[in-house]
């Protein structure tokens, strides 16, 4: 099961939710938002079963990651990015559910 909340400025005032572990951000974010919003992600999390989240996920469709990495420097004097996805991640993958059939264009 998958649940979506969609949100306007929420995480940046202090909202938790240690379940959140993706976030899809459609807006320019800079400064001390940025690392207000972005930092929603780093809730820890098990679950009942004692499974840990271990892994969080930014799709970030506005920003440059040079912004963001300016945007924590201030606050964490060693920021990185692991990695800057393929723009083109999401139609790959759309393509290849597409593919497999489990859906059909009504459902969606």
């Amino acid at each position: 099961t998958y649940t979506i909340m969609l949100v306007a400025n929420k995480f940046q005032t202090g909202f938790d939710q240690p379940l959140l572990s993706a976030m899809y951000i459609d807006k320019k974010l800079s400064g001390v938002t940025a690392v207000q919003t972005l930092s929603r992600l780093n809730r820890t999390h098990r679950t009942a079963g004692g499974e840990v989240k271990r892994k969080t996920y930014v799709l970030d469709f506005v920003n440059k990651p040079d912004d963001i990495r300016a945007a924590f420097e201030p606050y964490f004097t060693n920021a990185t990015l692991e990695t800057e996805t393929d723009p083109y991640v999401v139609a790959h993958l759309a393509a290849k559910l597409a593919q497999a059939g489990i859906y059909t264009a009504d459902q969606v």
